[in-house]
């Protein structure tokens, strides 16, 4: 009769985690991230984009409304006197007041 669980000289793992197991686990993961702080790791953020791109190229394009075009629509909009609000300016980031750029003295 075969069972599920290794005997002593066995080398195969158990593919289930004990509680503790998993509360142990759980507290490493916790102590790494409170370690990195609000440090992200680079690696990470670039696997994560690189897929995004990848996605986005993959995906179908999205459908076309027949005879829509970007010029099509503006003219439209111009002709029936509809005036589109100025975009806003770029605001600068709260951390440049830190930044003392030899222009900036």
């Amino acid at each position: 009769m075969s069972t599920s669980t290794p005997t002593p000289g066995d080398d195969r793992r158990r593919w289930e985690m004990s509680p503790e197991e998993k509360l142990i686990a759980q507290w490493e993961a916790q102590h790494d991230v409170a370690a990195r702080g609000s440090r992200s790791d680079p690696l990470g953020l670039q696997h994560q984009l690189s897929r995004e791109r990848l996605a986005e190229r993959t995906r179908p394009p999205a459908p076309r409304a027949a005879g829509a075009t970007a010029s099509r629509v503006a003219a439209d909009a111009a002709a029936d006197g509809e005036q589109h609000p100025e975009p806003p300016t770029a605001r600068r980031h709260p951390w440049r007041r830190f930044h003392r750029h030899p222009s900036e003295h």
